[in-house]
């Protein structure tokens, strides 16, 4: 029988993250677990968000900003179109994660053909619609808009954020993968 791992006491590591200054790296190492599990805990709690530990600033230092300034940022969303576009992303879209050539995230919404998707697409100014013409004539083509770009699905999910309740963890983890690895802040 495997061996249960031993649940973490989840007020003392928020007041630890919180007031005490630890990081996620430290936690980790204090309550010997992985640091995936502590920050799953901060942003389950609402502590964390999407915030990148402390001992990770310190030890990473400034943000790559070449890469800020190369990268162009989606067009302001009013919050009423955040909302929205939130909760058909989190009916029918997914966020998957692909090890292909390095981590790479990818957010796709998936509908039967309509206006939706061209829309979602022109609102947000990133990403592309395909569509899937089916062989069969009684049933309707389908269409896909995916975002690929690194950069753009980070800003997405950033918006998006608020208005998450389904996809929750896995948006906050892509989140804090994005922070920690390209040093991107919201």
């Amino acid at each position: 029988m495997p061996a249960r791992s031993k649940p973490l006491p989840h007020d003392e590591i928020v007041q630890l993250y919180r007031d005490g200054g630890l990081g996620i790296v430290a936690l980790a190492a204090r309550y010997r677990c992985r640091k995936s599990r502590v920050s799953a805990l901060l942003i389950e709690s609402a502590v964390m968000g999407i915030a990148v530990s402390r001992e990770y600033e310190r030890r990473r230092g400034t943000v790559n900003r070449v890469l800020q300034c190369r990268v162009q940022s989606l067009p302001a969303l009013t919050d009423t179109q955040w909302a929205y576009i939130a909760g058909i992303f989190d009916g029918e879209g997914s966020l998957t994660r692909e090890a292909n050539r390095g981590l790479h995230y990818r957010v796709c919404i998936s509908q039967l053909e309509g206006e939706l998707l061209p829309w979602i697409a022109r609102t947000v100014g990133a990403g592309y619609v395909t569509r899937q013409r089916t062989a069969e004539p009684l049933k309707r083509n389908q269409e896909q808009w995916r975002i690929s770009k690194q950069r753009h699905v980070y800003q997405f999910l950033i918006g998006v954020w608020p208005y998450i309740i389904v996809k929750r963890l896995a948006v906050g983890t892509a989140l804090a993968y994005f922070t920690n690895r390209y040093g991107w802040e919201a």
